[in-house]
Formats: structure tokens, C-alpha cells, sequence
């Protein structure tokens, strides 16, 4: 899924957004349950939520927040966010899920690695993705235009697996994945470069009265006869008002 929504967002990107760079940030709630469960349960929503707005507040604000929130500890969140998939600890936490989280993310980019040869898409890990909604286990991403993050995200998504559950609880087992394209974010940007061909196609307008209606449309159709375009002012205004 991942690769068909960087493929999309290429293809958008390139023909309507002067081709600027995107990358697509990837991270595992599993990994995040496992760090995050050494700290005191009422204190684990309030971090999701800071690491949530990391890219809205600078990085001095989001440890100085951290540290109201965790005090000593604050240094393992810390270690935690600034590690690249290839140095983080296999066993910086000693839990299941940390465990669980760490070998889907190594499995998902090493899938991507293979299917990516030509590294025609960025794709990185990255610690501060959470992705607001709980249903979301396992695997969560978002995109974002790199010179342009406080846009926000451009694309986002993830793994659910027992989503189903939430509608049916006889089929919680049932898993699935799911991605959205901000197309609003995007309609701004592309409202914002694209400069259409031609502002109009019309090349006679034809003024509009009353009295010669009937001639002034005979006349029209023997140019549109021709492949002329041409237009009929919609009302019978003054002369003035229709110029």
C-alpha cells in the first residue's frame, strides 16, 4: 500500500505541483506501546499527543514539554525519537510489543527496500508518527511535502486489525489497511502554481436584446457553424452593463 500511495502522490505532485520533493514518515504503534509502557499509564495519551504535534512546535518546546511530563525519564523519550531505523535497539525496551514493533518495522522496510530499487520514493522511519485514531495497530504513516512540513500531512494511513470489531465484536479478528490522500491540502497547492492554457475559449461574444434576439442567434449559429466558438450574453442588460 505504502508504494501505491507514494506512486499517486507522484504522479499528482509531478503534473500539477512543480514536482517538489515528498516523504513518506513510517512508524509501528506496536514499537510505541512497548516504549512507552515503562511510563506511568495516565501519562502515555498526554505523550502520544506531544509527539503527535512535534512538527507543529519547535524541538525545544517539544522537550521542555516532555520533561514537565516525564521529569527524569524524559531522557529515554528522547534517545528513543533520535535514533534511525538502522540504530535502533532491538532491545532498548525489555516488553513484547516494543519487540513486536521493532520486527514488523524491520520487516515492512526491508519489503520496501526490495520493491523500491530504483529509490524512486523517500520513505523513512520516524519516531514522532502516531496517528491520532486508536483503531490503528501496527504499521502507521504519514506524507509530508519536505520543504513545505508545516503544511501538514499530504497523505496518511495505516494498520487496523481488528477495526471490524468497532462495528461487529463476532469479527474483531478481521484485519486490514487503509491510506487517504489530503486532497484539500493539495487543491491549495495546485490552485496555488497551476496556470491554466486558456482563460477562455470564446471568441466572438454576442450582445443580447430583446428586439433582435431572433437575428442576433441566426447570426451566432452561422459562426458556430464554422467551429467558431462564440457566446450570447446571458440577459438582456443594458449595452453598457454587457460590454
Amino acid at each position: 500500500m505504502l508504494l501505491v500511495i507514494a506512486k499517486t502522490l507522484k504522479q499528482i505532485i509531478a503534473k500539477y505541483i512543480n514536482n517538489k520533493p515528498f516523504t513518506l514518515h513510517v512508524n509501528n504503534r506496536y514499537l510505541l506501546a512497548g516504549m512507552t509502557a515503562q511510563f506511568p499509564a495516565e501519562k502515555r495519551e498526554e505523550i502520544y499527543g506531544l509527539l503527535d504535534r512535534f512538527y507543529k512546535i519547535t524541538p525545544e518546546k517539544f522537550a521542555e514539554e516532555m520533561n514537565v511530563l516525564l521529569g527524569k525519564d524524559t531522557k529515554k523519550m528522547l534517545e528513543f525519537t533520535s535514533y534511525s531505523l538502522e540504530k535502533l535497539p532491538k532491545d532498548l525496551v525489555d516488553n513484547d510489543e516494543y519487540r513486536r514493533g521493532y520486527t514488523e518495522l524491520q520487516e515492512v522496510f526491508t519489503s520496501l527496500k526490495m520493491l523500491n530499487l530504483k529509490n524512486e520514493y523517500k520513505i523513512v522511519f520516524d519516531p514522532y508518527i502516531i496517528r491520532g485514531l486508536d483503531y490503528y495497530t501496527g504499521t502507521v504513516y504519514e506524507a509530508f511535502l519536505d520543504e513545505d512540513i508545516a503544511l501538514g500531512s499530504i497523505s496518511a494511513g495505516g494498520r487496523y486489525e481488528n477495526l471490524t470489531g468497532y462495528i461487529n465484536p463476532k469479527k474483531k479478528n478481521f484485519s486490514g489497511v487503509g491510506g487517504s490522500i489530503g486532497l484539500s491540502r493539495l487543491m491549495f497547492l495546485i490552485l496555488e502554481n497551476y496556470t491554466p492554457a486558456h482563460t477562455t475559449q470564446t471568441k466572438y461574444l454576442f450582445v443580447n436584446f430583446a428586439e433582435t434576439i431572433k437575428e442576433t442567434t441566426s447570426l451566432m449559429l452561422d459562426f458556430a457553424k464554422d467551429g467558431t466558438c462564440v457566446e450570447l450574453y446571458p440577459t438582456a442588460d443594458k449595452l453598457g452593463k454587457q460590454f
